[in-house]
């Protein structure tokens, strides 16, 4: 990215549809799909990285966990940069609940978290779901599969 300059980049969260191939290794164990956390880090990782470049970054999709991760290069990257942050600082818990939360449109946004109401709203999701910090990835995606 840093050598193309992109005008735009867009951001978008892997789902594995039934009947692709990449889906039947996921299933056989032949690849490995990052969860929540992983998925996380390697885009803080990725944002850290752009340098040098001045492009309009979106996170525009429902599917993807963070709707606030936009703006523009080199202006917004530490805004974008601090709400990965901030997730990754969450207890496994407030993680479980974000992520859930966000898939099902209990919240919108990683600030959602400090309204007593949708976080309870979240929480009560999680716990119909029987979701726990265990298979919240699994969890996570049922849901996306949802969508498609």
């Amino acid at each position: 990215m840093n050598q193309i300059n992109p005008d735009f980049i867009r951001l978008r969260t892997l789902v594995l549809p039934e009947g692709t191939p990449l889906a039947e290794q996921y299933r056989s164990g032949e690849f490995d799909k990052m969860g929540e956390v992983e998925t996380a880090e390697e885009l803080l990782l990725f944002l850290e990285s752009l340098n040098g470049i001045e492009s309009t970054v979106k996170s525009d999709h429902v599917l993807n966990l963070f709707s606030e991760v936009e703006g523009r290069l080199p202006q917004d990257k530490e805004k974008m940069i601090s709400t990965v942050r901030s997730y990754l600082q969450l207890s496994p818990q407030q993680q479980m609940v974000f992520s859930i939360g966000r898939r099902t449109h209990r919240l919108s946004k990683l600030a959602d978290l400090d309204d007593p109401i949708k976080y309870r709203y979240a929480e009560q999701m999680c716990s119909g779901l029987g979701a726990n910090t265990e298979n919240a990835d699994d969890i996570v995606d049922s849901i996306i599969k949802r969508f498609i």
